[in-house]
C-alpha cells in the first residue's frame, strides 16, 4: 500500500515596529518607517489613510496617530501605531501692570510664551532691555511700543506691548487774600492753559470743604491756618498743586458788647454808665451819638447827655490782628417829669375857656383821676388823660353846685415811677 507525506513548516509571528520622531515642530515634516521581522518575509506595508510602502513623510498640523499594517507572503499580518506630538508655534506675550501711564510714572513689564518646545530664549529688541523674560521696571518718556523676540528649537517669534504715556496736567494756583479776619472770603484760581477740554479741577480748602471748578471763592468761618490745594485731572493723569504762599491765615475777630445804665433816664439824671463787656479786644473807640467820642477808654465809661432824645451809642473794638467789631445801643434821654394841677375851673360858663379840670405835665405815660364831693362820695373817675372832668357828677346832664371838691390823681412818669396828688378844686360860675 502506497502513502504520501506532507510537511508543514510553522513560521514565527510578525513583529512590526515604527521608527521615526514622535515629536515635531508646527509646520515641519518627519519620516516614519515601518520595520517588520518574523513571518515569512516579503512584507507589504499599508499605511491607513496615507498609502503603501515602508517609509512615509508626514506633516501633521496637530497631534496625530498613524497606523500601518504589515502583510507577509503567507497572508499573515500585524498592525502598529505611532502618535506624533506637534508643538504649536511660539506665541510671545508681554504683560504690564498698566498700558496707560502718566509722564514720570513707572510700570513693570514682563514676557512669557506658549507653544514651541518650552525652552525659550528672550531678547528685548525695542527698547533694548536685555535678555530674559523680566520683569523690568520702566518709565517711558513718551508712548513706546515694547518688542520682545522669543526663540526655541522650533523657531522665532516677536511680541509687542504698546505703553501710552499721557502728559501730566499743569496749573499755577493763586488765592487772594492769603490772610484776614474771620469770616474771610478768598478767591481761588487755577490756570487752564495747556490742559485739554474736560480737564477737572478739585480744590481742597483745608477746612473740610471742596469745590470743582478752576475759579471759585470760599469763605472761612473758623479762625486758623489752612493749606489749600488743587488737583488737576486731564482724564488720564492728575497732579496736585500748592501755591507759593501755601498757608491761609484766618484771624479771630473780637466781640464788641456793652451795657448802659440807667435806661431810660431823664435830663434830671443824664449821666450814663457804660460797662464794656467786649472780649478778645485791645483797642476801643466810643461814639455816643451826640457829637462826642472817646478813644482807648477802659471800663466803666461815663458820659452825660445834654439834651433829650434817642442817641445811638456805638463801641468799635479791635484786636492785635487789626480785626474789628462793632456794637450799638440806643440811649434814651427823656424830659424831666413835671406835673401841674389848677385849683379852680369854670364849667359851662359859655365862653369856651377853663371848662374842664385835669392836671397837666410832661414826661408821663399813665394817668388816673378821682373826684369826690365834700362828703367823700366819688362823683367822677377816669383813667384816660384825654377825658378830663367837665363839672358833672356821675355823667349827669346837670353840673354840680358851686363849691369845693376833692381830687386824687395818680401819675406814672416816663420812667415808670408813680406820683400821687391829693387836693381841692373849686367850681366857679
Amino acid at each position: 500500500e502506497a502513502s504520501d507525506s506532507i510537511f508543514i513548516s510553522e513560521t514565527s509571528d510578525i513583529d512590526l515596529n515604527i521608527l521615526g520622531n514622535d515629536t515635531i515642530c508646527f509646520g515641519k515634516s518627519t519620516q516614519i518607517t515601518a520595520v517588520a521581522t518574523g513571518g515569512s518575509g516579503n512584507f507589504n506595508f499599508i499605511w491607513i489613510g496615507i498609502g503603501s510602502g515602508a517609509t512615509q513623510n508626514v506633516s501633521p498640523i496637530s497631534d496625530s496617530t498613524f497606523t500601518v499594517i504589515a502583510n507577509d507572503g503567507n497572508g499573515c499580518s500585524d498592525t502598529s501605531k505611532i502618535t506624533i506630538i506637534v508643538n504649536g508655534p511660539v506665541i510671545p506675550l508681554i504683560t504690564g501692570t498698566d498700558t496707560l501711564i502718566c509722564s514720570g510714572d513707572y510700570i513693570s513689564i514682563s514676557a512669557s510664551a506658549t507653544g514651541g518646545t518650552g525652552n525659550y530664549n528672550y531678547t528685548w529688541l525695542n527698547p533694548p532691555l536685555g535678555n530674559g523674560p523680566g520683569p523690568f521696571l520702566v518709565s517711558p518718556a513718551s508712548t513706546t511700543n515694547y518688542i520682545v523676540q522669543v526663540s526655541d528649537s522650533c523657531g522665532i517669534a516677536t511680541g509687542s506691548l504698546n505703553i501710552m504715556v499721557n502728559n501730566t496736567p499743569s496749573t499755577s494756583p493763586i488765592w487772594l487774600p492769603d490772610s484776614g479776619c474771620v469770616p474771610l472770603t478768598v478767591q481761588f484760581s487755577a490756570s487752564t492753559t495747556g490742559n485739554p477740554p474736560g480737564t477737572t479741577y478739585t480744590w481742597i480748602f483745608g477746612d473740610g470743604d471742596s469745590a470743582f471748578f478752576p475759579f471759585v471763592s470760599h469763605t472761612y468761618t473758623i479762625p486758623g491756618s489752612y493749606v489749600p490745594s488743587v488737583t488737576v485731572n486731564n482724564g488720564a493723569c492728575d497732579s496736585t498743586f500748592y501755591s507759593s504762599f501755601s498757608v491761609i491765615n484766618v484771624f479771630p475777630k473780637p466781640v464788641a458788647a456793652f451795657s448802659a445804665t440807667p435806661q431810660p433816664t431823664t435830663l434830671a439824671f443824664p449821666e450814663i454808665t457804660f460797662t464794656n463787656n467786649s472780649s478778645g479786644a485791645n483797642g476801643f473807640f466810643w461814639e455816643f451819638g451826640d457829637g462826642y467820642s472817646l478813644t482807648g477808654a477802659g471800663s466803666p465809661v461815663y458820659h452825660s447827655f445834654k439834651d433829650t432824645g434817642i442817641f445811638t451809642t456805638t463801641l468799635i473794638v479791635k484786636n492785635e490782628f487789626n480785626c474789628w467789631d462793632t456794637f450799638a445801643l440806643n440811649i434814651e434821654i427823656k424830659p424831666e417829669f413835671e406835673f401841674w394841677i389848677p385849683n379852680a375851673f369854670t364849667p359851662d360858663d359859655k365862653n369856651g375857656k377853663n371848662d374842664f379840670f385835669s392836671g397837666k405835665g410832661i414826661c408821663f405815660d399813665k394817668y388816673e383821676m378821682y373826684i369826690f364831693d365834700r362828703w367823700g362820695d366819688e362823683i367822677y373817675h377816669t383813667i384816660e388823660y384825654d377825658k378830663p372832668w367837665d363839672g358833672h357828677a356821675h355823667g349827669g346832664k346837670k353840673p354840680v353846685q358851686i363849691g369845693v371838691y376833692i381830687y386824687l390823681i395818680y401819675v406814672w412818669d416816663c420812667l415808670g415811677e408813680k406820683h400821687s396828688y391829693f387836693g381841692h378844686v373849686t367850681v366857679v360860675r
